[in-house]
């Protein structure tokens, strides 16, 4: 089974619909969180990192190492379906 992430992303509540048609493109998938101004994003860490990448833009400031260290807090278990709450 492949590891998924899910982790928070702060959003403008405006601009959901762009990102959730993002959602083909990137591999990963949005899902409502507890507060108004964010979201969970869903996907593997290959998926997640690109994601972030392309919302980064092309400069060289993105750190994957960073990036990974970071994802790997929110690693969602294998066993635990209910984490991932994705259609």
């Amino acid at each position: 089974m492949t590891t998924k992430y899910k982790v928070p992303f702060e959003i403008d509540p405006e601009m959901i619909d762009m990102f959730e048609e993002m959602q083909e493109e990137t591999n990963v998938y949005f899902e409502a969180s507890h507060t108004p101004d964010s979201v969970w994003v869903i996907g593997t860490l290959d998926h997640l990192a690109d994601f972030f990448q392309e919302l980064d833009g092309p400069a060289q400031s993105f750190s994957i190492d960073e990036f990974k260290d970071w994802a790997e807090l929110y690693k969602v278990d294998d066993d635990d379906t209910s984490a991932l709450n994705v259609g």
